[in-house]
């Protein structure tokens, strides 16, 4: 792989430290994040200990053990992708403009526009260029997202905080946004990626795990499973809303993930999982030595 000129421009790294970020081998730039010899880097070493878990916390220890391990207990830093950039830039905006809406408020498309590039970060991209685009293509999602949102009634919760047990291990996290409609609760996760069609966005919401997660964290709050889940993928050519219902057994499966990964994590099994596509996304391709990732790096 070769690095991007641009990148080190963009976060003013002299050249010394560009190089010696660069230049590195896998087992040195995992040590540089390590805590001092002699600290426990594993604190969960007692069954009786609380564990609590978000759904990505979940997601990164059954996609891969030791991704867990480096982003949750070892801490190990990565330069931000520009698709991180991006989503948390448009979630930003679209989480303040339903804010407003929840208090009965309008909210002009400068207004939601402006927000998004005040949250907008200057890294990962690999050319001035990319960023340009990428913020042009944030810039036409929110327009269709005001356009579509203005015509929709207000929601009932935005963000809404939950926290329930699953065998004693207590699993937290934030429901982007909760409506009821005609006597219905609703659901609703935005998404930032791309999507083919209305035929993939319903299958994506049909298999969502963090859905199904959410679902359940909703019948341990309300005492009921909600009637519909949705993803709402915001894309520069429209919003598609991918839908489906979250029954029993997706629920059982949801706590089922939590009770796998609280008993890898609590055991202390942060072996590897390689695989060529859950590799080719992961923030430390490049410096995993159980990597399997073939491709090399952009720019």
């Amino acid at each position: 792989w070769k690095r991007s000129r641009f990148l080190a421009e963009t976060l003013a790294l002299p050249k010394e430290e560009d190089e010696r970020l660069w230049q590195t081998t896998p087992e040195a730039a995992i040590g540089r994040s390590a805590p001092p010899p002699g600290i426990d880097i594993d604190p969960i070493n007692h069954a009786e200990t609380p564990l609590n878990l978000s759904h990505y916390q979940i997601d990164d220890y059954l996609t891969c053990p030791l991704k867990y391990k480096y982003v949750h207990l070892l801490r190990v830093p990565v330069l931000r992708e520009h698709t991180i950039v991006y989503g948390t830039a448009l979630h930003r905006a679209v989480q303040a403009y339903n804010n407003r809406q929840l208090r009965g408020q309008t909210m002009a498309l400068d207004d939601l526009i402006a927000i998004f590039e005040a949250h907008w970060v200057n890294e990962g991209f690999i050319s001035r260029e990319h960023e340009e685009r990428r913020l042009q293509e944030g810039r036409d999602a929110l327009t269709r997202f005001h356009a579509f949102a203005g015509t929709r009634q207000p929601p009932t919760a935005v963000e809404k905080r939950f926290r329930f047990e699953v065998d004693g291990n207590i699993v937290t996290g934030f429901l982007d946004r909760v409506d009821e409609r005609e006597g219905e609760t609703v659901i609703i996760d935005y998404k930032s990626s791309s999507i083919r069609d209305q035929k993939a966005a319903d299958k994506e919401a049909r298999e969502s795990e963090q859905l199904a997660l959410y679902a359940l964290a909703h019948r341990e709050s309300a005492g009921r499973t909600p009637d519909r889940v949705e993803l709402h993928f915001l894309t520069p050519g429209g919003i598609v809303v991918g839908q489906a219902v979250k029954k029993d057994k997706d629920l059982q499966k949801a706590a089922e993930r939590v009770r796998e990964a609280a008993t890898g994590i609590r055991t202390g099994l942060f072996q590897a999982t390689p695989s060529q596509w859950d590799c080719s996304f992961c923030a430390f391709r490049t410096i995993c030595p159980a990597t399997v990732w073939a491709g090399e790096r952009e720019g």
